[in-house]
């Protein structure tokens, strides 16, 4: 596996050297999909200081588009396909201007569980969410340039408002996976400095060979015994994949929505059921459940109804009840500053609440059968 190829510029040591706001760091990188703007420079003030997008559009070779159309087609000169996400025909390259010194740390890591992917603290030799043991080597991965998050932050804050100015509301924001290459340049009174050049920088955990993401043989069959039963995917389970992917993409606010409401379908359902089980009215049940979500008191509920069971930590409770009055602050009152070791964290006692709950739920099912 492949994670990080960078080679580092002659001029490294001189610009370590100059003062940081005497330099203008320089990143170059090429985008999935099309701006369609004029090529040329445009300036965004952000945080008091200016910043400058260079643009400019690149049309695929006939040899590029021939595994999309599966003949090497020619094309009119600037062809595209409307609302094109992933550049088949043209994307745009993008320069950004950054009008301070930022050097990349090579020695910096992240860590995340080898079977479920989910982020580590640098100690972990056991993932906390799927239970999997390994030796801290085996989750340790270099970490993501910070070059190259700087140039997509500031870039993801251009996009916001080219999405909202074109009405392109296929336009999403960059990913870390979305930039595999790019240049990492630097100016000083006019001159220029050769930086860093990184080959590969996935953000997603390098490059491997294709056999080596083919899933298990056990895996195989429950897809295709699934397959065959004529059943969707439950709505709480769609909810949770898709935080998850907002995980990955860093859109925290949505991995706070989707992930609680996630747990609150799955919190609804088990108090349903221990309701009608006490005989308890449907309309006493539906304003009980709604009073839950929006107070997130989530302990009291869930200890009450499992008393005589194995109780989850009192930290789990905590984590989640937070997450409800965050999610809460998110939808009503705009509130986007969310920290993501926070939200991470979160996110893990969310899902184990919702697995405790769903077995629960399952020993119910089967004791009644």
């Amino acid at each position: 596996m492949i994670d990080k190829v960078m080679f580092g510029g002659k001029d490294l040591k001189q610009i370590e050297q100059m003062a940081e706001n005497e330099v203008t760091t320089v990143i170059s990188f090429h985008i999935p999909f099309l701006l369609h703007l004029l090529d040329g420079v445009y300036e965004m003030k952000y945080n008091n200081r200016w910043i400058a997008f260079q643009l400019s559009r690149v049309n695929e070779s006939p040899e590029y588009t021939r595994k999309f159309f599966g003949i090497e087609t020619r094309f009119p000169r600037d062809a595209e396909i409307p609302k094109d996400r992933f550049g088949r025909l043209a994307h745009t390259h993008v320069t950004v201007y950054i009008p301070y010194r930022i050097l990349d740390d090579k020695d910096t890591f992240v860590y995340e569980c080898p079977e479920c992917g989910i982020e580590l603290t640098s100690s972990s030799t056991m993932c906390s969410l799927c239970g999997a043991t390994f030796a801290e080597e085996k989750a340790k991965k270099p970490g993501h340039s910070i070059i190259k998050r700087s140039a997509i932050k500031l870039l993801n804050i251009f996009l916001e408002a080219y999405r909202f100015y074109s009405k392109e509301y296929h336009i999403e924001p960059i990913k870390n996976a979305d930039i595999v290459s790019f240049e990492c340049d630097y100016m000083s009174r006019g001159k220029h400095y050769s930086g860093y050049k990184y080959i590969i920088d996935t953000g997603s955990g390098g490059v491997k060979s294709g056999s080596a993401f083919i899933l298990p043989n056990d895996i195989h069959d429950e897809l295709r015994d699934f397959l065959k039963q004529d059943r969707p995917i439950e709505i709480h389970e769609l909810l949770l994949c898709s935080s998850k992917n907002h995980l990955l993409t860093e859109e925290y606010p949505l991995v706070l929505i989707e992930a609680v409401s996630s747990l609150e379908i799955v919190i609804s359902n088990f108090i349903r059921k221990e309701s009608k089980s006490a005989g308890i009215s449907l309309k006493a049940v539906k304003k009980f459940i709604h009073d839950v979500g929006v107070s997130g008191e989530v302990k009291v509920v869930l200890k009450l109804l499992t008393r005589g069971k194995a109780q989850l930590d009192d930290d789990i409770y905590k984590d989640c009840e937070g997450a409800i009055t965050l999610r809460n602050k998110v939808i009503h009152a705009g509130f986007l500053k969310l920290d993501p070791t926070d939200i991470k964290r979160r996110f893990i006692s969310i899902e184990k609440m919702l697995r405790y709950i769903q077995a629960l739920l399952s020993e119910k099912t089967e004791h009644s059968i």
